[in-house]
């Protein structure tokens, strides 16, 4: 029929970036047009959960606005300034700690 959702591929998690919310304030709890247009299919309207220092990744971008993913698996749209990336090597670092 056409009616498959293949852009929902679980492939698309390993591109995000690890970041930092810097502002949980900069959170857009309703931009769902701007949720969908970025592809988040977790985002759930007038949600918005985030902490300041929360480690979350960043899976879309569009304009001044991310869409971020925390590790539960919620989508939320943040303005550019509310969300810091995390250097690339600065991130393995990081998580290379977990293991022991």
């Amino acid at each position: 029929d056409g009616e498959e959702e293949t852009e929902v591929a679980p492939a698309a998690a390993e591109t995000g970036t690890p970041a930092k919310i810097t502002n949980a304030k900069q959170v857009l709890p309703s931009a769902v047009g701007v949720a969908k247009h970025m592809g988040l299919v977790m985002f759930e309207k007038g949600r918005n959960n985030l902490e300041d220092g929360q480690t979350v990744e960043i899976v879309a971008t569009s304009g001044d606005y991310r869409g971020v993913r925390t590790a539960s698996g919620d989508e939320y749209v943040i303005q550019q300034d509310g969300v810091t990336a995390e250097a690339g090597a600065a991130g393995v670092a990081a998580g290379a700690d977990d293991d022991d």
